[in-house]
């Protein structure tokens, strides 16, 4: 995996490639943690994508009432009753 970096943090320009088992080191203060919370973030992001969009638009349509959830039974949908 190649990881493209640029204007973020203390990076300027980064070209990284992700193979096996990746080393990254060098000074203070110089993005090791940039990259790291970046390859956190991507990953992270993408894990379980279904279940996160499926639970995101179950929440949307409990907030518009369209749907309410009564502990321990499930969904509902709304009456407008």
């Amino acid at each position: 995996m190649r990881l493209k970096i640029k204007n973020l943090a203390k990076i300027i320009d980064a070209n990284i490639c992700i193979d096996g088992i990746t080393v990254i080191a060098g000074d203070n203060n110089t993005g090791k943690s940039t990259i790291g919370k970046t390859l956190d973030a991507l990953f992270n992001s993408t894990v379980n994508i279904e279940n996160k969009m499926e639970n995101a638009r179950i929440n949307l349509l409990v907030e518009n009432g369209i749907l309410y959830k009564k502990r321990g039974i499930g969904m509902f949908v709304s009456t407008g009753a």
